[in-house]
């Protein structure tokens, strides 16, 4: 009987616990749905009905918040900003600490037009909460949003003042002014954060960078650099000189830089970043002053270096100057044509600069620069670039081939980078077939494979392999390494397309062709080796014999276009004209014509005649890539008409 009891009690209780763990349940439930009923009422605009349901939610819970933000959020759709007072009131007076909601009180009293009473409320309410950040903050992003910025200035002064920090609220400031297009306080407050936070000073200098954009903003920007410098003029000093540098005043940019001087390691680097931006901006005489300024000071201020430094730092300098030097005896290209001869494609590229005459005292002082490298800092990191780069200007520039050969093998000697070592056994190879010895580029080629451990590597000599058996006439052995090639690369390599292009090239032109057509390859791949051995006179001698022993073969064409590009490098447009008219409706035609406009427009300075050609280009080739870019220069041309 006793356990009879027991069980009955034991049911009784566990039931009366599952009841009091339903109940809030099903509660939570019927919130729930007549929350998502009273929304569902709004959207059908059924605005009392809704409204009805919130209210009975918070009669039943007066602090129920999900029922309290809906309605909320209802009442200021619906702007009854007399409701939403009481609404927010009423919720103050169960919790007094809410600060969102205090400040929202105010926001309710500026809504409903009283902006007296609702900057007043504001000011106690700021007063009561001095203490806490977030009272500010939150304060601020409501003045922001009004556009209250006498209040918004008082704000941030008091703010700075009670918590004894200058910077308080200078991004979010900077931000706003910048927005607005105030950009002379957008400035200040970037400096102002910059100074408090100098880790994070090159987020300032980003924002005041692209506000440098606006053209009119620049003087407004200077003036307040040039104002505020003495009060840090390390840090602001630096953000000066990116400013000036952006702006195109170079010159004033070095002058800040030297201002800065040099004390610490940092300072080094910025002037090496500094010489090297200038170089790339082709302000080639500063960058030659600020890498020589670094060079000097290196060996007369060395008392708060770390010594090991010092080779990196001069090295890196000497380095500089070096490509400096050597970019400015580089000759620069007017334009970029548009009918290239298979363009960008690694097989056909030109490696030779076509220079009538050099400044012959800076090329020289160029190999001082980089023989004093090589000999004063043989261990840097450097060495191997500066012997590629020696290498570069004798193979490219002064076909000193000897030179070249001896340059890049030293670069290629020195296990120190890859990327390196691999471009200047490239170039090794290259130097070889300039040289005419292509049997000794092909063994060498053979040999790196056969040891080469990388990949990437061994695809890139293989390739290279590939180009000399082209040369040398080893067709067939060529299209056997190019499917092998098309099989290992990746569609995303950037040999991929070209290898494609020449296997093409190769089936189409002579392993389909017939045997006289076969005999015209060959003749045409002497002429295209000797372009590879920097002798464009012969080469012309092969391609002509091509054009007028084998007119009919497919590859004449190519010896043609090769024949006219040619005349056009040797100043003989009127011989490149009559080249280039002779294969007008070949599957050239589209790039001769368009070679021919560029004579008249580029080297005769024709306009009218050079228009003619281009506009038969868009009428006879209007399926030719050629097109948009020819219409573009029509429209330069159309327009430099216009304005003379």
């Amino acid at each position: 009987m006793d356990n009879v009891k027991i069980v009955i009690v034991s049911v009784l209780f566990i039931l009366g616990y599952l009841s009091s763990q339903t109940t809030p349940f099903l509660l939570r439930q019927d919130e729930n749905a007549s929350l998502k009923r009273a929304t569902q009422l709004e959207r059908i605009h059924l605005y009392d009905e809704a409204e009805a349901i919130y209210k009975s939610l918070l009669e039943k819970n007066p602090s129920n918040t999900r029922a309290f933000l809906q309605l909320k959020s209802f009442y200021r759709r619906n702007k009854n900003f007399s409701a939403l007072e009481t609404l927010i009131k009423n919720r103050l007076a169960l919790f007094p600490n809410d600060l969102q909601s205090h400040i929202e009180l105010g926001e309710v009293l500026l809504l409903e037009g009283d902006e007296d009473r609702a900057l007043e409320y504001w000011e106690n309410l700021i007063l009561q909460y001095k203490y806490s950040q977030t009272a500010y903050r939150i304060m601020l992003q409501m003045y922001m949003k009004y556009h209250l910025d006498t209040p918004l200035k008082n704000l941030v002064t008091a703010g700075r003042k009670q918590f004894n920090d200058p910077s308080m609220f200078s991004f979010e400031l900077a931000n706003a002014y910048q927005a607005k297009q105030q950009y002379k306080e957008a400035t200040h407050e970037y400096i102002t954060y910059a100074l408090s936070h100098p880790r994070r000073s090159k987020t300032a200098s980003q924002k005041i960078l692209r506000m440098s954009d606006v053209e009119e903003s620049r003087t407004l920007i200077k003036d307040v650099f040039f104002n505020r410098l003495n009060e840090n003029e390390s840090l602001i000093g630096r953000l000066y000189s990116d400013f000036l540098f952006k702006t195109g005043e170079y010159l004033e940019a070095f002058e800040q830089h030297d201002q800065l001087g040099f004390e610490m390691n940092s300072d080094f680097e910025r002037w090496l970043k500094f010489a090297e931006n200038l170089r790339k901006e082709q302000q080639y005489s500063l960058s030659l002053k600020a890498y020589s300024k670094i060079l000097e000071t290196t060996s007369l201020r060395k008392s708060n270096l770390i010594n090991s430094s010092l080779p990196r730092f001069s090295g890196e300098a000497l380095y500089g100057l070096a490509l400096t030097y050597e970019q400015l005896i580089l000759p620069e290209l007017s334009f970029k044509s548009l009918a290239e001869y298979y363009p960008n494609n690694i097989f056909f590229e030109n490696h030779f600069y076509s220079v009538e005459s050099i400044e012959t005292y800076r090329l020289a002082e160029t190999f001082t620069l980089y023989d004093s490298i090589l000999t004063s800092l043989p261990s840097t990191i450097f060495s191997p670039k500066a012997h590629f780069r020696i290498g570069e200007i004798k193979y490219r520039l002064t076909q000193d081939f000897d030179g070249a050969l001896e340059a890049f093998r030293l670069a290629s000697s020195m296990l120190k980078e890859e990327n390196i070592i691999r471009k200047a056994n490239g170039r090794i190879g290259d130097v070889l077939i300039a040289k005419g010895d292509l049997a000794s580029a092909l063994v060498f080629f053979d040999q790196l494979t056969l040891t080469e451990k990388s990949n990437e590597n061994t695809i890139f000599y293989l390739t290279k392999k590939c180009q000399i058996q082209f040369l040398m006439g080893e067709l067939d052995s060529a299209l056997v390494l190019l499917n092998d090639l098309v099989f290992r690369l990746d569609l995303t390599n950037n040999s991929y397309n070209d290898i494609l292009e020449l296997r093409g090239f190769i089936e189409k032109r002579y392993s389909r062709a017939d045997a006289e057509a076969k005999e015209a390859f060959l003749l045409y791949l002497e002429g295209e080796k000797s372009l590879k051995q920097a002798n464009p006179y012969q080469a012309t001698v092969y391609f002509s014999e091509v054009t007028n022993k084998y007119p009919q073969s497919p590859i004449s064409v190519n010896a043609a276009f090769r024949n006219g590009k040619i005349a056009v490098q040797m100043g003989n447009y009127d011989e490149a004209v009559t080249e280039f008219e002779s294969i007008k409706e070949s599957p050239f035609g589209d790039k001769a014509t368009v070679m021919i406009g560029e004579i008249y427009d580029r080297y005769t300075h024709d306009s009218n005649q050079a228009i003619q050609w281009y506009l038969s280009v868009l009428e006879l080739f209007p399926e030719s890539m050629l097109v948009e870019p020819v219409r573009y220069r029509i429209r330069e041309l159309s327009q430099d008409r216009e304005v003379n």
